[in-house]
């Protein structure tokens, strides 16, 4: 079963800024097709991630072209996180990872084809336009299904120092 926990590695109270590491373990699964980042505000004031997407928005934090294997698959057992709190106060934040195995894309993928032998038509016409129809009254098209994971709480704190 995958775990995802979280720490800081960098920033304090007196910063708006912090930087948090988190810990995938997914190994029981395989190889990940997907994998999308986002923050969870679960209290206090307003905290961004990646540069200033709202929490809730998906962010992949990895690139292939750095991070993926000679398949271009790519590792997402540790990620850094670039949080910011948007004001003065305290925060309770989650991190959240949205999720597809390779095995679960595979399949995904199988059954796709398989519902499109049985329901869909692919026409060329003479421009090379491909126009695909689906039959009247088929089933709906296969969904990629994601599986989501959230790490414990993470306290933040920006807050002004006073003089002594």
């Amino acid at each position: 079963m995958p775990t995802l926990t979280a720490k800081r590695l960098w920033g304090d109270q007196f910063t708006s800024e912090d930087l948090i590491e988190s810990k995938f373990e997914y190994s029981d699964i395989g190889t990940l097709e997907q994998c999308i980042t986002t923050i969870e505000l679960v209290s206090g004031v307003e905290v961004t991630h990646g540069g200033g997407a709202a929490a809730g928005t998906h962010l992949h934090y990895k690139d292939v072209g750095l991070h993926g294997d000679a398949d271009g698959y790519i590792d997402y057992t540790t990620q850094n996180i670039q949080v910011k709190q948007t004001e003065k106060g305290d925060s309770v934040i989650k991190i959240v990872i949205k999720y597809v195995s390779l095995a679960t894309h595979n399949q995904w993928k199988a059954d796709y084809q398989t519902w499109s032998d049985a329901y869909q038509t692919t026409e060329v016409y003479e421009s090379g336009e491909q126009v695909t129809t689906t039959v009247e009254g088929a089933p709906d098209a296969p969904q990629q299904t994601w599986t989501t994971i959230k790490s414990g709480d993470i306290a933040l704190k920006y807050a002004d120092d006073n003089f002594v």
